[in-house]
């Protein structure tokens, strides 16, 4: 079995999620034949003092879509965030994969995501394939995180528990403000509230 392949991949959107994390959006070359499974990860390639650092990211993207998004926490002593901080619109970034075999096995079950911060990011991913391809399981998605402003990708999946009667939201933040609607502290505080449901 082969390797994965390098590309050279551009910068079509750079967006400020919160104070310490971006989502990036991707756009792989046209002759590239690049495909992934939802929960698979990416490495990014950096020199640093003439050496070759790589880190790997999540896919948040889903796998039917033509663009890679990833959502990248931003560490100020990382040797890689820092320098994707520093990127524009426009600009190209060498990257790997996809790797990884964190995906969904069991089509059929009942299925509970729990996720912390930008966790999210592959759980996102299988979320929209397993609704898009309307199978008919139970899911739920518990979201921990610290105020609101990292509940990453709120209205979508808000809309999301519209639009499926079948997909299940629960956030929860440990540091919200008082006027927070939902529930408070740490994810292994409401879950077994919620799975004896």
């Amino acid at each position: 079995m082969s390797l994965p392949a390098f590309y050279d991949a551009e910068i079509i959107r750079k967006e400020k999620f919160s104070d310490s994390t971006l989502l990036f959006e991707l756009k792989l070359p046209e002759e590239a034949s690049f495909t992934y499974q939802a929960g698979q990860f990416i490495l990014i390639y950096q020199k640093i003092n003439e050496k070759e650092e790589n880190r790997a990211f999540s896919i948040a993207s889903k796998p039917s879509q033509k663009t890679v998004e990833l959502l990248i926490r931003i560490y100020e002593q990382g040797k890689v965030s820092p320098y994707l901080s520093q990127l524009k619109k426009g600009e190209k970034i060498k990257i790997r994969g996809p790797f990884g075999i964190f995906t969904v096995k069991n089509r059929k079950e009942e299925i509970i995501f729990i996720a912390a911060g930008t966790g999210i990011a592959p759980l996102r991913s299988m979320i929209h394939e397993i609704l898009e391809n309307n199978l008919q399981k139970k899911v739920t998605l518990i979201f921990g995180f610290r105020q609101e402003q990292d509940f990453f990708f709120q209205e979508e999946f808000n809309q999301l528990e519209r639009n499926y009667k079948n997909f299940h939201l629960y956030p929860c933040a440990t540091q919200p403000t008082e006027t927070w609607p939902y529930a408070k502290g740490r994810v292994t505080q409401i879950f077994p509230n919620i799975i004896t449901n």
